[in-house]
């Protein structure tokens, strides 16, 4: 299924000018690029299957969250929010997807709520059907193949640990409600298989 249809409707509730297919195809061109194994446009079509009824602001950060990524690189999601704040677009719409788009770090669980929303969107994966958990898993360590056994394993439990420590690994009510238990059941697996 193309996305561009969705994306040139997002353009317009955008007020955005002109055609928007050359920053779509830029867009796909990203998510297609061959290091990525999850990080793809199937990712994105996930996140925006759960997105409806999300703001505008919320929906465009969500496209370019991931439109920078390289897996070894720390700042992905600066560059991906550098990245939208070139579109010919009011700069209050553009300046608020950025914001939005560097609390997808992951760092810590987001304070602002549409940051939280879009969090949760990205998010989403750990509280799905296990075999599809799994399988999210498998390719971000083929992201990953440069990093030795080792290395990755360690780097994964500590990034899972993190999400198990918290008091809720999603921060609207709307996500905890659906996906918690599960996320919790996933990456309780996730911990064992990466420091077992």
């Amino acid at each position: 299924m193309s996305l561009e249809p969705r994306f040139r409707e997002l353009w317009s509730r955008l007020n955005g000018p002109g055609d928007p297919r050359p920053f779509y195809f830029d867009l796909s061109q990203r998510y297609s690029e061959p290091h990525r194994a999850y990080h793809t446009l199937q990712h994105l079509r996930q996140c925006l299957a759960e997105a409806d009824g999300a703001p505008p602001t919320v929906e465009l950060a969500l496209w370019y969250h991931d439109a920078v990524y390289q897996p070894l690189e720390k700042d992905n999601e600066a560059k991906s929010a550098r990245l939208v704040q070139i579109l010919p677009l009011p700069q209050a719409v553009v300046d608020r997807a950025a914001a939005l788009i560097r609390a997808t770090d992951h760092r810590s669980p987001p304070a602002d709520p549409e940051a939280a929303w879009l969090v949760d969107i990205d998010l989403s994966i750990l509280g799905q059907p296990a075999e599809e958990f799994d399988l999210y898993e498998d390719r971000i360590r083929q992201e990953f193949i440069a990093l030795s056994e080792e290395d990755f394993r360690k780097g994964r439990s500590a990034f899972v640990r993190g999400l198990l420590e918290r008091p809720a690994i999603y921060s609207t009510a709307r996500f905890r409600d659906r996906y918690e238990a599960r996320a919790r059941a996933n990456l309780s697996r996730s911990l064992q298989r990466w420091t077992g």
